[in-house]
């Protein structure tokens, strides 16, 4: 038993002297670090709430997941572009606005000839209820191919109309702007271009 006590002894000032020497080198390391403003007689430093910055500066490319190239689906002078480049654009969103007059004026002159048609059918079916002739019956027959004819252009010039007006398919940014207000416009040319 005397052995293990000496043992004991004898490890005990060499641990000492580590732990002595781990402090003094920890104090040193911290003063270092610190550039040597360690509070000095006990005094604290005020620790306050800031917002850290992180900047990340890196060379690259970006490219864009889907490339829009949107123009008119008919041929026609572009009237006004209502975005330019750098805007963001919702689904939907009008971007260019075509000349419409000539087309508006078909679509009005065809609305015209429905009405016409329409009441030339109530005149022959007014007819052929009081007479009851065969003249009558090939009058509204005439009336009814009329106003077929008659509804189907109205249709097709109301649909060239909503033509004019050309709009976002999707949610983007216009990254590049073709034409100017007056310049013709083709099928084949994109107006705006979004990503």
């Amino acid at each position: 038993m005397t052995s293990g006590k000496k043992v004991f002894g004898s490890r005990l000032p060499r641990r000492l002297g580590v732990l002595a020497v781990l402090c003094v080198a920890s104090g040193g390391v911290a003063m270092a670090l610190s550039g040597g403003n360690l509070p000095r007689n006990g005094s604290t430093a005020t620790v306050r709430p800031r917002d850290i910055v992180h900047a990340f500066v890196a060379l690259g490319r970006i490219e864009a997941e889907r490339t829009v190239r949107i123009g008119p689906v008919l041929p026609g002078r572009i009237e006004t572009i209502h975005v330019a480049e750098g805007d963001e654009v919702e689904a939907g969103q009008l971007l260019v606005t075509m000349e419409s007059a000539t087309i508006r004026a078909v679509h009005e002159e065809a609305r015209s000839a429905l009405a016409a048609a329409r009441a030339r059918r109530e005149q022959a079916k007014a007819a052929l209820g009081m007479a009851r002739r065969g003249e009558a019956k090939e009058t509204m027959r005439a009336a009814d191919a009329e106003i077929r004819h008659a509804e189907a252009v109205v249709a097709r010039t109301g649909s060239d109309l909503e033509k004019t007006r050309i709009l976002s398919p999707i949610r983007g940014v216009v990254v590049h702007r073709h034409g100017e207000p007056g310049e013709a416009a083709l099928p084949s040319m994109p107006t705006p271009i979004l990503v």
